[in-house]
């Protein structure tokens, strides 16, 4: 299974947004978790319909006055007859682009109705928007063996907005769209400031971001306060390949991550560090 929100032009109808991601956000608890990340990129880089399989290719590339942010924050709610994924994308431009949810699922099927698709084993629900352009888009291929999935679109043209969707196994409980969020059976998960461009991408601190509750009973709820854009994105190298992704210019927040020295470190590594990135 296969999601993510693509941004594209006119011009670029199959792009990359590249960017270097981060989690930013991490609650776990018995009745859900809710993580969240974020990618800035100041570009988008032109792709093909499906994959070329063909690495390190110089794709044109689309330039943003000031960087594009897409934000995602998948809340994992659990206790009920399925554990099941809401998940809210959120996004800023400084130009109105097309934005597309998109899903692919090993199934043998997918049925449109509305708000809702069908997979036979999942089912999506889309609350917002409420309006969308749908598009069936099958992918398959035979590197290392014969795999088809059927594939959804969901497609907007905005400067900024957001998805907020349910993955659900099977079909589908009571679900409806309410103010500021999704209701799934019982469940109730709201994002405060959720009619588009209401929350600037800048985080407050005092603002709630999610609320999760079951019956009358609020089981989770995560503010700005527990949202940390220069959370630590572990102790691991850092990697810049040179073929395959080029996400860009690596930001000042992973340098700075990076560019220390971790106490773990050999002996011979530190004496042979002669500065660090500050």
């Amino acid at each position: 299974m296969h999601n993510r929100v693509a941004f594209h032009t006119d011009g670029f109808p199959y792009a990359n947004m590249d960017g270097y991601e981060r989690l930013i956000a991490f609650m776990p608890s018995a009745d859900c978790d809710i993580a969240m990340g974020q990618v800035e990129s100041e570009r988008l880089r032109r792709m093909e319909k499906l994959p070329p399989e063909i690495w390190h290719q110089e794709y044109p590339q689309h330039h943003f006055d000031r960087p594009h942010t897409y934000r995602r924050t998948v809340v994992f709610v659990k206790g009920q007859p399925q554990d099941y994924f809401v998940f809210r994308n959120q996004f800023w431009a400084s130009e109105p682009l097309n934005a597309t949810y998109c899903l692919h699922v090993q199934s043998d099927r997918i049925r449109h109705n509305g708000n809702a698709i069908d997979f036979r084993d999942l089912s999506l629900f889309c609350a917002f928007p409420a309006q969308f352009k749908f598009e069936s888009f099958p992918w398959s291929h035979n590197n290392g063996g014969r795999q088809a999935t059927p594939g959804a679109r969901l497609t907007v043209r905005t400067e900024q907005g957001e998805f907020i969707t349910v993955l659900y196994p099977g079909r589908l409980p009571a679900v409806r769209a309410v103010e500021s969020g999704v209701r799934v059976g019982d469940d109730e998960i709201l994002f405060p400031g959720s009619d588009a461009g209401t929350f600037d991408s800048v985080i407050d601190d005092a603002a709630t971001y999610v609320t999760v509750s079951r019956g009358n009973r609020t089981v989770a709820s995560l503010k700005g306060k527990d949202i940390d854009l220069n959370r630590s994105q572990g102790e691991i190298g850092l990697f810049v390949p040179d073929a395959g992704y080029p996400f860009g210019e690596i930001p000042d927040w992973l340098i700075r991550q990076r560019s220390g020295i971790a106490h773990w470190a050999p002996s011979r590594v530190k004496q042979l560090r002669q500065y660090d990135v500050r």
